[in-house]
């Protein structure tokens, strides 16, 4: 079994999800943390998100650029 959070729960916390979300950017998981972004943003159904907190699109927006860096990278 994997360990980390693969399928996150519904109901399960959105700053949590994306805290996962961008530990799995870290670790070069795409797919992971394109899932914890969608998941974060779905488990919060109000769309309201603090001035500074993260947010879905943020990740989306920094997975993007980390995935065509990874293309890039391997291109050469």
């Amino acid at each position: 079994a994997q360990s980390g959070p693969a399928a996150p729960a519904g109901g399960a916390e959105p700053k949590q999800l994306l805290k996962d979300g961008r530990k799995a950017l870290e670790e070069g998981r795409f797919d992971a943390a394109r899932d914890l972004a969608q998941a974060a943003e779905a488990n919060n159904p109000g769309g309201k998100w603090g001035l500074f907190d993260d947010t879905p699109a943020s990740l989306r927006k920094d997975l993007e650029a980390a995935q065509a860096k990874a293309n890039k990278g391997q291109a050469e």
